[in-house]
């Protein structure tokens, strides 16, 4: 029989293979590694970065993670302290009037219920010459003169790192060292001020926080 090609070896017919019954030693480790890695990636929330160091943002939170992956009671230890600052700042701004009121659920309906019946009179009954802050088309202050009351998300904000104080002055006016034109306020500064120069704080909403994550 003529062979143009040569012998030709048929191959075996694919069939279905289980997996194996063990795992190997590397598999279990890195898998391991993998996840606890993953895990304080996501649950570690570092302070703002500092002003023209946004590129060191991820470098910070690389050796964060390794800290909490060799060392997580450092962790949960800054973390706390963050928190009961947190709760001091708090509790300053609520004696300084910054806060607003603590309502049981109860009191928030019948509050809201008496807010949605005045909206209703100065819709249906009352002229805006009638309402000086309709007139002015200013929204109503509130909280030590400010239209958004300070929450704890205020808190943690300023503890992070988010508020700061920016010379725009030209560089032949500009009066901080080493060329700085921005400062980040602690805490401590911010507490003074509030007791001191509470105009100087700014007034931001909670929402304006939260959507910037």
């Amino acid at each position: 029989m003529l062979r143009p090609f040569g012998n030709v070896t048929v191959l075996p017919p694919a069939q279905w293979h289980a997996e194996p019954q063990s795992r190997g030693t590397f598999n279990i480790l890195s898998n391991c590694l993998i996840t606890m890695l993953l895990c304080i990636w996501t649950s570690v929330h570092l302070n703002l970065p500092e002003h023209r160091k946004e590129h060191a943002q991820a470098y910070r939170k690389l050796s964060w993670m390794l800290i909490g992956l060799l060392v997580p009671e450092f962790v949960v230890w800054n973390a706390w302290e963050q928190r009961k600052r947190v709760k001091q700042l708090s509790a300053l701004m609520s004696a300084e009037g910054f806060m607003g009121e603590d309502f049981t659920t109860w009191q928030r309906c019948q509050r809201w219920v008496e807010a949605l019946r005045l909206e209703l009179q100065v819709m249906f009954f009352l002229k805006a010459r009638d309402w000086p802050e309709l007139a002015s088309g200013q929204p109503r202050r509130r909280h030590n003169g400010r239209v958004h009351p300070w929450t704890d998300v205020h808190s943690w904000y300023v503890v992070m790192g988010g508020l700061a104080f920016e010379d725009t002055a030209p560089e032949e006016l500009q009066f901080m060292p080493w060329g700085e034109q921005r400062v980040v306020l602690p805490a401590e500064t911010v507490e003074w001020l509030a007791s001191r120069r509470p105009n100087i704080i700014p007034d931001f909403s909670r929402e304006s926080v939260e959507d910037k994550n």
